[in-house]
């Protein structure tokens, strides 16, 4: 389940999980814990009902024949401080049946989402576990969506020490996201890389080095002739590069830029479509490009591709779908737990 803070989370548990860092307090850094009778996020001054959609409590009153008497009387429960509610005369196996599965949605929001409107929330990426588990990452959005903004704001964030930073694009050395997060961070961690200049096959160990990431953009627009050395090594990075580890222990992580997520012609989309355990999506730009990708693409199925969609708000420019345990979206104001 979900916990707001170190303090909380080690509550819980005494190795806590990090999902992601709030950039503006880190306070509310969100954890994740295992399992507990108690939810570490409370509904703060807000009835426990609120929880509930509207939508959902008519599906229920609908499904299970109650009357609007009883919805009425347990709105005034959630509202009160009392510990039992009595249905009196209302009180039938229909409305039992309601109450029950009311309690256990709250229940659920209360361990797997957590949404701040004033939070800004950053994926964290574990280095130590770069040499274990394929932490590689494919961004999939139309042009102007943010791909590039986000994946520069994750390296800013995570990959900013004791790790050189490679960019693949044919605009790697115009473009001014690019070129921003190479100021900030020093052209010797920044290596930006113009793909037309590759021209023979590129060596992961020896060029690239152990326990770098490599970020390979806009790998759409990259010309036929150095699409095939570029592919190639984005490939061998996904399939071998948490097995290139330097002597900390991390291995290679890849990003991998698209704009089609379904491209014939990107000979690496295949190996970043099995090897990557994370996936950034926009889906208030692309609803039904995000839907395509979440179920041939991920497996997800309709209820919780269903989950996801009425979790998102307009203001998530970006999700990233975290593949590996634990499972679960991240948004800049939100977490919820799949």
């Amino acid at each position: 389940m979900i916990a707001i803070g170190l303090t909380t989370a080690k509550k819980y548990s005494k190795s806590p999980c990090l999902l992601a860092r709030d950039l503006l307090d880190e306070t509310k850094d969100v954890y994740w814990v295992e399992d507990a009778p108690l939810p570490c996020i409370s509904c703060g001054d807000f009835s426990p009902l609120s929880l509930v959609s509207k939508k959902e409590i008519y599906n229920l009153k609908k499904k299970y024949r109650v009357s609007d008497a009883v919805v009425k009387k347990l709105e005034r429960f959630y509202a009160s401080d009392k510990d039992i509610l009595n249905l009196k005369q209302l009180d039938s196996l229909g409305a039992r049946i309601m109450v029950s599965e009311i309690e256990n949605t709250i229940l659920g929001s209360l361990k797997r989402k957590y949404r701040s409107p004033s939070s800004s929330l950053m994926p964290y990426y574990d280095p130590t576990l770069s040499g274990r588990i394929a932490l590689h990452t494919g961004v999939i959005g139309p042009s102007s969506s943010g791909k590039s903004t986000i994946v520069s704001k994750i390296m800013q964030h995570n990959f900013n020490e004791n790790s050189v930073i490679w960019v693949f694009s044919p605009t790697a050395t115009s473009d001014p996201v690019w070129k921003s997060l190479q100021r900030e961070l020093s052209k010797k961690k920044v290596r930006l890389v113009d793909t037309k200049k590759i021209v023979a096959p590129v060596d992961l160990a020896s060029q690239i080095g152990k326990g770098n990431v490599i970020i390979f953009d806009d790998q759409d627009a990259v010309l036929p002739e150095n699409e095939r050395y570029t592919s190639g090594l984005c490939s061998r990075a996904q399939y071998e590069g948490r097995h290139m580890t330097d002597k900390k222990g991390k291995g290679i992580v890849c990003f991998s830029i698209f704009h089609d997520g379904f491209s014939r012609r990107v000979k690496s989309l295949k190996s970043t479509n099995i090897e990557s355990s994370r996936v950034i999506l926009f889906p208030n730009q692309q609803r039904h490009v995000a839907k395509k990708i979440m179920k041939n693409r991920l497996g997800y199925s309709s209820a919780q591709i269903k989950e996801i969609f009425d979790f998102v708000v307009p203001s998530d420019r970006w999700i990233m779908l975290v593949q590996h345990c634990p499972a679960c979206c991240i948004t800049k104001t939100g977490v919820l737990l799949l």
